[in-house]
């Protein structure tokens, strides 16, 4: 797993590749999230640097907040929400 902390990039956020020690991420880019709370989320992203697999705990940046919203409204998903009945 990663670093972050905030400071560093426009995201807010300094995710660093334990591999190379490239800090050149964009959130907004990422291959995999697992929304962890209402702010945080896990994000796997790929070093553009050496290729590596890094993973992150970081805020989630605002410009996702609608797209997750909708993924989670489809799905059901959330506390206090019921299962589509598809399911």
């Amino acid at each position: 797993m990663s670093q972050s902390q905030s400071g560093g990039t426009g995201m807010g956020t300094v995710v660093e590749c334990a591999k190379c020690g490239s800090t050149e991420f964009d959130l907004r880019e990422f291959e995999s999230m697992m929304v962890l709370c209402d702010q945080l989320a896990l994000f796997g992203l790929r070093c553009s640097r050496c290729r590596s697999h890094v993973f992150a705990v970081c805020v989630i940046p605002h410009e996702l907040q609608p797209q997750i919203e909708a993924a989670a409204a489809k799905l059901g998903a959330g506390m206090g929400r019921q299962a589509p009945a598809d399911i």
